[in-house]
């Protein structure tokens, strides 16, 4: 709560203080190019679902961007905190997710006002790409990316935000403790990342990935990806977790096609020992057992957008399925629903009033069944996002 505060205050100190300059054309070789770029997205929703309604939060964030530039090197920053302005203790996007971890997962920031979403610094140097370190945009969201645009639903079949949690601590999302380098190489873009998390599971690195995009022309590209979590050889081979019989792996592909008034994009992902979910109740001799279930799964998304004028039309579709005939049986009785898995068709609109104001409704309309053999919930939002960003810059002359 207290970095939060700490952080709003850094962010207004910047903005107005640097409100009246404007950049320069050209700098000077002695001198050095700061630049500060605040920014803010507010959103809150009503949400129709179970023939009730619920206002919920949805992913609000605040952050800045704060860079030294001199010539052809570039020293950043960057700090992202979502915010939980409505204390809601639902929400329906997958982005908002703040607990951590995988297999034990941990949530300390969910009743908070603030929580930590990203926290980076690097360097960027001319052709030869950059480097960043901390809790950032991982390699292999760079492709899954493709589908997440949203504003509520979607990113459920990506294997990005695996487990409920913001895919921090495997690597797919908002990689914790990572190390990445980017390039550009005419047409290539690269993405090479290494996690390094602890010292404590005996591994000398946590992860590794990576992902390659081919610009085919200006409005096309395509992309791969992988990204590989090391756990502890003691929970695979003596914990006995069910369903878990390696480290986690994760392959991803995709097409984003992009113009001015049309959005397409697709996203296939495929995954072992990545992603889990709560099994229901399982009589073991005079006890019951709840199990978390480790599952193998693929999955397909497609997303489009139609941009004209203040409007905007959106639609996409999330697909995905796990492999429930490779999870062991608990006494011959499986863990998981037989009928688990995610069929959700997304539809959606949006309006733009005002330069910063957009208003938004979506409808989620779910065919799937849950883990524990539910129906998959039906889901009207309609909400408000108030969001604002603007690029301060100003040269600094050494005395």
């Amino acid at each position: 709560m207290g970095s939060g505060k700490q952080l709003v205050i850094l962010i207004c100190i910047l903005f107005f203080s640097i409100a009246k300059v404007e950049a320069q054309a050209e700098l000077p070789k002695d001198s050095l190019e700061l630049s500060v770029f605040p920014y803010g997205s507010f959103r809150g929703h009503f949400a129709f679902y179970n023939e009730e309604v619920e206002f919920q939060e949805n992913a609000s964030r605040v952050g800045v961007q704060i860079g030294v530039n001199k010539a052809e090197m570039e020293f950043f920053l960057g700090v992202e905190l979502g915010m939980n302005l409505f204390k809601s203790n639902s929400q329906f996007n997958a982005d908002g997710n703040s607990a951590s971890g995988f297999i034990l997962t941990l949530n300390e920031q969910a009743n908070q006002v603030f929580n930590s979403r990203l926290g980076y610094l690097g360097f960027r140097f001319g052709k030869y790409g950059s480097i960043s370190f901390g809790k950032q945009w991982s390699v292999y969201y760079d492709i899954t990316s493709y589908t997440d645009n949203f504003n509520v639903f979607g990113a459920q079949a990506s294997s990005t935000f695996v487990a409920g949690t913001d895919g921090g601590s495997i690597g797919t999302g908002r990689a914790d403790q990572s190390m990445i380098y980017r390039n550009e190489i005419g047409p290539l873009i690269i993405g090479l990342q290494l996690q390094a998390k602890n010292v404590d599971n005996e591994n000398f690195i946590d992860g590794l990935a990576a992902s390659l995009q081919y610009q085919i022309f200006e409005e096309l590209k395509a992309g791969i990806g992988f990204n590989h979590s090391y756990l502890n050889d003691f929970l695979i081979d003596e914990a006995q977790i069910l369903g878990l019989d390696d480290d986690p792996f994760y392959f991803t592909a995709g097409l984003n096609y992009q113009t001015p008034h049309l959005l397409l994009g697709a996203v296939y992902s495929k995954h072992t020992n990545g992603d889990l979910a709560r099994g229901f109740p399982i009589l073991l001799e005079d006890r019951e057992l709840s199990p978390t279930v480790i599952f193998n799964a693929y999955g397909l998304e497609v997303f489009g957008r139609y941009n004209w004028d203040k409007f905007s039309l959106m639609a996409g579709y999330n697909h995905y399925t796990p492999d429930i005939d490779e999870i062991e049986r608990v006494d011959n009785q499986l863990a998981l629903s037989e009928d688990f898995k995610t069929r959700d068709f997304i539809l959606g609109a949006e309006y733009r009033p005002a330069g910063f104001v957009f208003i938004y409704s979506e409808l989620r309309i779910g065919t799937g069944n849950t883990s524990e053999g539910l129906d998959t919930t039906d889901v009207l939002a309609l909400g408000l996002k108030i969001q604002a960003d603007h690029m301060f810059k100003k040269n600094l002359k050494p005395k």
